[in-house]
């Protein structure tokens, strides 16, 4: 199907920007759409004697030409010239002008691709810088409290330190022989409640008005901390000292003589009914059991 031609596509370029980038024939049809025989036409631009053109008109020749040349990273312009020029210009001339060409092409394609490499390389630059950052902002933030532990007890106070370790590093077996200016710590105290047994027992004898239980058990409960002292019939005490709202339960023989620290700390339960004394607060009485069947 023969054309008349004003202009004409380049087929040696195409073949040309093909083979310096080792792009097989095949593959490219394939990319294009186009059979390789079509691919081979518009490669050798000129038909043999006697060949068919394989594209229906010259314009979707073109089209094709310029379609490969975009699938090769090119310009299509860069393959069109004028049949005008192109008689009037020596083949030699020719030739050097398609080399010429060629070589514009081959460069730009290199700065191209240099650009792109460049541009590549800045990104992962500067998303390793990201990452390295990220990564010093979890170690600082890792570290920063242990540090602040570690730096907090060298913050010293306005207060003496007691003398501990002087106490703590004389032997056991030494102690007694230590000089009169060494604190050596001294025994426990007897306890308040100890205290309060060793008191003389008072006139003052409390009985149940209403009761219902046996005279076998004392009942107590601490209002706040207190110490008592409750001793029974046979001679046994009992010291003890009570936080606020404990309770403390004491079994023996009536009669009971009860020794409180302070009176208005504590309630008395005494068969089965709470003993209330007179004004006063005495702190010391004795519970006399009610006979009864209980």
């Amino acid at each position: 199907m023969p054309f008349k031609k004003t202009n004409r596509l380049r087929g040696e370029i195409l073949r040309n920007m093909r083979e310096s980038q080792s792009v097989e024939i095949t593959g490219l049809a394939r990319q294009v759409n186009l059979s390789v025989a079509q691919l081979r036409q518009l490669e050798s631009d000129e038909l043999a004697p006697g060949e068919r053109s394989l594209f229906y008109s010259e314009t979707i020749k073109d089209a094709a030409a310029r379609k490969v040349a975009l699938a090769l990273g090119w310009s299509p312009d860069e393959l069109v010239v004028d049949l005008a020029t192109e008689k009037k210009q020596p083949d030699d001339l020719l030739d050097m002008q398609v080399l010429d060409d060629l070589q514009e092409l081959l460069e730009k394609q290199k700065k191209a691709q240099a650009a792109g490499q460049r541009a590549k390389f800045f990104q992962s630059k500067a998303l390793w810088f990201a990452l390295a950052l990220c990564m010093l902002a979890a170690l600082a933030w890792h570290f920063r409290k242990p540090l602040f532990e570690q730096v907090q007890p060298f913050v010293l106070s306005e207060e003496p330190l007691a003398p501990v370790a002087v106490v703590a590093a004389v032997p056991a077996s030494e102690a007694l022989a230590v000089d009169d200016a060494v604190v050596v710590p001294e025994a426990p105290s007897a306890q308040p409640a100890e205290l309060l047994c060793a008191q003389k027992v008072s006139g003052v004898f409390l009985k149940p008005s209403m009761p219902s239980k046996a005279g076998n058990m004392v009942h107590i409960v601490a209002q706040a901390d207190t110490a008592v002292c409750v001793q029974d019939a046979s001679g046994k005490k009992f010291p003890i000292s009570l936080k606020a709202q404990e309770s403390h339960s004491f079994y023996g023989v009536a009669p009971w003589t009860v020794h409180l620290g302070h009176a208005a700390q504590v309630q008395v339960f005494f068969q089965g009914q709470r003993i209330r004394w007179p004004e006063g607060e005495p702190t010391s009485f004795t519970l006399q059991e009610v006979p009864g069947a209980y």
